[in-house]
């Protein structure tokens, strides 16, 4: 399926996935996320959701393309970056 986003010249493929960058993560989502969707991520402190949104948004880095990344003030910036 294929649609127009407003601001987009070009249409947007949301069949389309990319890999988080997690093997196993990727194995259990038949290749990654959908592009041009929104994921969150919730969870118990301390389970891992920053780190693995990090990892995510490294991953789209290292492969070219950018990231943009939400935090919900429940951990500093300095904590933050020091994951």
């Amino acid at each position: 399926m294929k649609f127009f986003m407003p601001s987009a010249e070009k249409p947007v493929n949301t069949a389309a996935r990319f890999s988080t960058g997690v093997r196993r993560l990727d194995t259990l989502l038949p290749g990654g996320f959908y592009r041009g969707a929104m994921y969150v991520i919730q969870g118990q402190p301390g389970m891992g959701k920053t780190v693995l949104a990090n990892q995510i948004c490294f991953e789209r880095i290292r492969a070219g393309e950018t990231a943009v990344f939400f935090s919900l003030l429940a951990e500093s910036t300095s904590r933050m970056m020091t994951y």
